[in-house]
């Protein structure tokens, strides 16, 4: 793993650091019974990618996997919501939605 993200420019940024967590990838695979992934769907709106999602979500925790989404457009209605303005910068994007409940939480 590298000390810090690279941009896609390949020169690394001067403003950020990589987050170590205290919790392994063995360890977290060993409580949820299954190793972690991400999914991430590219393609043109309206091409059922929030269909294929959710299905895919059931479908995972139908079969007892963690599974969770993280919809570019719950994330902008959130965003919206809480700002009430338009998105100046993408630092606030990323900022968000790491506050936000998991789904099905309280």
């Amino acid at each position: 793993m590298s000390e810090s993200p690279i941009r896609a420019s390949g020169v690394k940024s001067q403003n950020t650091s990589w987050a170590v967590s205290d919790v392994t990838r063995e360890e977290r695979a060993a409580r949820n019974g299954h190793r972690g992934m991400v999914l991430w769907l590219t393609s043109l709106s309206g091409s059922e990618k929030s269909s294929l999602s959710r299905a895919l979500e059931r479908e995972l925790f139908t079969l007892g996997m963690q599974a969770c989404i993280l919809d570019g457009d719950n994330v902008r209605h959130g965003l919206n919501r809480r700002r009430k303005t338009a998105l100046k910068t993408s630092a606030a994007s990323l900022r968000s939605p790491a506050s936000w409940p998991m789904p099905g939480s309280s």
